[in-house]
């Protein structure tokens, strides 16, 4: 059998080590590998977390809080500077293509609160209000408290679905690394996908290849309520285009 291994994230940190370790699976079977997202080279939101707390939190998740640690920039310098040789020699036998992606969250607050306000402050909210108030008072004309309490009641009700139906959609507005990323954006002045530098995907050897702009979750999965940037289509449709790019890149002959 041929086998293109496709991984996200520190699923490639993983794939990597088990790959460098296994060389008479270069080749066959392994004809190629896509590695999108992968922080070879780590993440600098990884850097101030502390082992303690890396441990309590992810022993309570059922996993190790070494997975948080070995995502350290200056871990995985040291992985990337002991392992020069062996990385150079599997990607001269497997075809890799290390993939990217990057976006700019900056302007989320102001696009959030403009979609908040704007859905519970509406012309359909004053209409339907003036529709209840109107019903209210053709039913008691001459009971102008009740007209007023049952109006209120209503429209308080009303209200509330609303603000429940345009929290909703604000918070659509928002990516799940947007915090992160405005961060690296802007402090550190690194492209990014929310999560992983786009420097720090470069595998040596590996095709480096861009993606369509979305964050660190686009690839694998919706994240709903969040922004997604990504269709279920075209994520798999992205992933089959990847493989077969890496499957031309197997057929060639070698270098």
């Amino acid at each position: 059998k041929r086998v293109v291994i496709v991984t996200h994230s520190k699923g490639g940190l993983d794939t990597l080590e088990a790959l460098i370790g296994a060389p008479e699976l270069w080749g066959k079977p392994v004809v190629g590998w896509v590695a999108l997202q992968a922080p070879f080279h780590g993440s600098p939101i990884a850097d101030p977390t502390s082992a303690a707390l890396n441990d309590m939190l992810l022993e309570a998740l059922g996993g190790d809080g070494q997975s948080a640690e070995d995502l350290k920039t200056e871990t995985r310098a040291a992985y990337m500077r002991e392992n020069v040789a062996r990385i150079a020699k599997l990607a001269e036998r497997v075809p890799i293509i290390s993939a990217y992606s990057t976006y700019e969250g900056s302007g989320s607050v102001a696009g959030f609160a403009s979609t908040y306000a704007s859905g519970i402050f509406n012309a359909g909210l004053v209409s339907e209000i003036t529709r209840i108030v109107f019903e209210n008072f053709e039913q008691t004309p001459r009971d102008v408290p009740r007209v007023i309490a049952a109006s209120t009641s209503a429209a308080v009700e009303l209200v509330h679905e609303e603000v429940a139906g345009a929290l909703g959609d604000a918070v659509a507005t928002i990516a799940m690394f947007d915090l992160a990323n405005a961060y690296m954006n802007g402090i550190l002045d690194l492209p990014n996908d929310g999560l992983v530098p786009r420097d720090s995907t470069r595998l040596p050897g590996a095709a480096h290849a861009a993606l369509p702009m979305g964050d660190h979750a686009s690839p694998i999965m919706d994240v709903d309520p969040f922004k997604n940037y990504w269709s279920v289509q075209e994520r798999n449709a992205l992933t089959v285009e990847l493989i077969g790019e890496v499957l031309g890149r197997a057929a060639r002959p070698s270098r």
